[in-house]
């Protein structure tokens, strides 16, 4: 719960990194370096950081909803 709480300031940005994009997902950072890996979620390099667009995990959320 307070990782949530954290992630209130972030959703103000589009690009967040890795351990952001993470706390956004419930999920932990080696998880979301593995998305990446597979091709499940893009990326943008920006520098030596990985950051990821908000709309493409708003996307992935989407896709795996059941109902």
């Amino acid at each position: 719960i307070k990782r949530a709480r954290g992630i209130s300031h972030v959703l103000q940005r589009r690009l967040l990194t890795t351990k952001e994009a993470a706390a956004y997902l419930t999920l932990c950072e080696r998880e979301i370096y593995n998305m990446i890996a597979n091709r499940q979620l893009a990326s943008v390099r920006h520098g030596k950081r990985l950051m990821i667009d908000i709309h493409d995990l708003d996307e992935w959320i989407t896709h795996r909803k059941q109902v």
